[in-house]
């Protein structure tokens, strides 16, 4: 039976040869997330290909590239509307149920999907010549008003939220046996990874790529690695060079390995470099036991720093600069206004009018 895989390197291997090529291309020019996102989409993609019958393949691996070089336009738009529609299907090969998500009409899942496809179909078509067309290019413009174009509120935490969500870090009831171990020894590590979002608005990527020296304990700054390969230092608060000072000094924490885990700030139990794919399990594990929100992330916990930052400063070119957005227009889709508070305190600040 072929199992779930659960991360990055999982997933690459249970890919067919032309997707592992693509994704190889990829590594330089995508984050570790992105790719992983993509790489998901395609799964659901070929496992589609296959529990509808499209190919004689008994597994993803073995679809061929000729497999994919059949699909018309009406293929394409069966997917798309079934991922609308919830979509299962039945492996007479192992006598399971599958399930394809749900996607909104319309919706940032739904438009990620078409995103990622069109990027691996161009790349197959244009650039290796190995299918004779992409059909994927009559979508272009068929879902409007994409996540970049449209104004929206992201979820974030509230201050009892946010104690919630501390407070599940301490509490070790019910706990017994390893699992008691665990969480203890864990646990200086999970609160300082969770100031940290919190208190900087750090992607998930950014945080996992920190070493211990990006943190400067008598400056009080952080220098963060980004998109491109780009560095940047700010500021942080006293408050999240607390929480990894006392991590650091935990006698308890994993010591790390030889080669880049030696230079990692955030350790696994194994002594490797902490992995995007356990940092966003371990808020997921907490945000269920405070009893929040399931579809609260670590994106969510960055847009926490950045909505009270803004509702603070009324910046938004400052709060663009510590969110580390290129463009503070995308900041502004994201945060101005957020607070119907702060727009009931803007109008009463406006002059008088003369009543009659």
């Amino acid at each position: 039976m072929q199992t779930i895989p659960g991360t990055y390197h999982d997933l690459y291997s249970v890919m067919p040869s032309f997707i592992k090529e693509f994704a190889n291309s990829m590594v330089s020019r995508r984050q570790p997330l992105t790719l992983f996102n993509y790489l998901i989409d395609y799964r659901l993609f070929l496992e589609w290909i296959l529990h509808t019958g499209r190919t004689d393949a008994k597994y993803i691996k073995e679809i061929s590239i000729e497999d994919l070089s059949v699909l018309e336009f009406l293929d394409f738009q069966e997917f798309f509307g079934q991922l609308v529609e919830g979509y299962e299907s039945h492996r007479n090969t192992t006598k399971e149920n599958h399930k394809i998500a749900k996607s909104k009409p319309n919706g940032p899942g739904l438009r990620r999907k078409v995103s990622s496809l069109t990027s691996l179909f161009h790349y197959l078509y244009a650039l290796r010549e190995m299918i004779p067309r992409n059909e994927l290019t009559k979508f272009k413009g068929y879902y409007k008003n994409s996540a970049k174009d449209s104004t929206r509120i992201e979820k974030y935490l509230r201050e009892p939220e946010v104690k919630r969500l501390f407070d599940a870090v301490y509490d070790l009831s019910g706990l017994k046996g390893p699992y008691l171990k665990m969480a203890q020894r864990d646990m200086l590590r999970n609160w300082a990874i969770l100031v940290t979002f919190i208190d900087t608005g750090i992607r998930v990527s950014t945080l996992c790529a920190l070493n211990r020296r990006d943190i400067d304990f008598k400056t009080a700054e952080a220098t963060y690695r980004l998109k491109g390969g780009k560095q940047k230092r700010l500021p942080v608060r006293e408050s999240v060079l607390q929480a990894i000072s006392s991590y650091l000094k935990d006698p308890h924490r994993p010591q790390s390995k030889n080669g880049d885990s030696e230079l990692a700030l955030f350790i696994s139990s194994q002594g490797t470099r902490l992995s995007i794919s356990a940092v966003q399990y371990m808020v997921k594990k907490y945000i269920f036991k405070a009893g929040l929100d399931f579809d609260l992330s670590t994106h969510s916990l960055r847009h926490t720093f950045g909505t009270n930052f803004y509702n603070v400063t009324g910046d938004i070119n400052l709060t663009a600069d510590f969110l580390c957005h290129t463009d503070p227009s995308t900041t502004a889709r994201f945060y101005a206004g957020i607070k119907d508070s702060t727009r009931r305190m803007a109008l009463k600040k406006l002059p008088p009018l003369p009543t009659i």
